[in-house]
């Protein structure tokens, strides 16, 4: 006769849990079917008319005394591994974790970011607020969080399209222009990236010559090759979740006005570190200097 372990039963349990305080505060709790990969179900928030707002946030739940062992004096640490960090912190929702206390009959909540996760050295873990119960109380805050861009928000890294998007609302700007006279270096970048022993390449020239207008170039003809290309934001420091970002073995990461990013030199230790276990992208820095554009500058990491 097949088995029904007892942790399923206790795990179905908790998604019962989790739906049943969904009803209450009138939100919509979907749970995902098999397989599953580390989500069980979508929440959709609701709006002052109650018209389902199309935000969602995914959810892992965890019920049973185990995962309440460990706790502290404003809640209880959850620990996870390192695959399932890579899959919450590259979704394209934003994912929280779900402890349910069969004891009390209540669901702590946590957001799975880079300000909530801490690295153990073999896996991660997350303090879940004693605070944060999910109820009507919590609306506000998971509202937040279902904003659309608020995944956005937490990451280190941005896409080309998002990059350049911000430069083009500037009426400097003007890259509907056709380049000219820029063959030379973009025939170095892309040399660069067919030599596995270089890692950095500096653009330096000095304001307005023309740098960023050759990077969106550039980054237009490498996306279609199979490159993955991301944008260092100035705002967002490296953390310890940062490589989650990276998923692939194909990217160039870039940071412009590369002066600006006080984090550089923890970028560039996280690059080694990705190259040394063998799955680093490629980087690229782009620099204000006093002097003209006059060729490709590659330094050896």
């Amino acid at each position: 006769m097949p088995e029904f372990p007892d942790s399923e039963a206790q795990g179905r349990e908790g998604i019962f849990a989790v739906g049943r305080v969904l009803s209450k505060m009138k939100w919509i709790f979907r749970e995902q079917p098999v397989p599953d990969t580390g989500i069980d179900g979508h929440i959709e928030t609701r709006d002052e008319n109650s018209k389902p707002t199309g935000r969602l946030i995914g959810c892992q739940v965890k019920s049973g005394a185990t995962y309440f062992r460990e706790e502290t004096a404003d809640g209880f640490t959850y620990r996870g591994n390192a695959e399932h960090l890579a899959y919450w912190r590259g979704h394209s929702l934003p994912v929280i974790v779900i402890l349910c206390d069969e004891q009390s009959d209540r669901c702590y909540w946590q957001v799975v970011s880079a300000k909530t996760v801490t690295g153990t050295g073999k896996g991660w873990k997350a303090e879940v607020p004693k605070s944060q119960i999910l109820d009507d109380d919590s609306k506000e805050k998971l509202e937040q969080f279902a904003d659309t861009g608020w995944l956005e928000r937490t990451r280190a890294f941005t896409t080309s399209d998002k990059f350049f998007r911000r430069l083009e609302s500037n009426p400097l700007f003007d890259y509907d222009q056709t380049m000219q006279g820029r063959k030379s270096s973009l025939e170095e970048l892309h040399d660069f990236l067919t030599n596995p022993d270089l890692t950095v390449a500096v653009l330096a020239g000095r304001g307005g010559i023309g740098k960023s207008k050759l990077i969106r170039q550039w980054v237009s003809d490498v996306s279609n090759s199979g490159w993955t290309v991301l944008f260092k934001k100035e705002t967002l420091p490296v953390s310890a979740t940062t490589e989650q970002e990276l998923g692939g073995d194909r990217h160039i990461v870039i940071a412009d006005d590369a002066h600006r990013h006080a984090d550089i030199d923890a970028m560039l230790q996280l690059i080694r570190d990705l190259k040394r276990d063998g799955k680093a992208p490629w980087t690229n820095g782009t620099q204000e200097r006093s002097r003209e554009l006059s060729s490709l500058q590659t330094r050896r990491h």
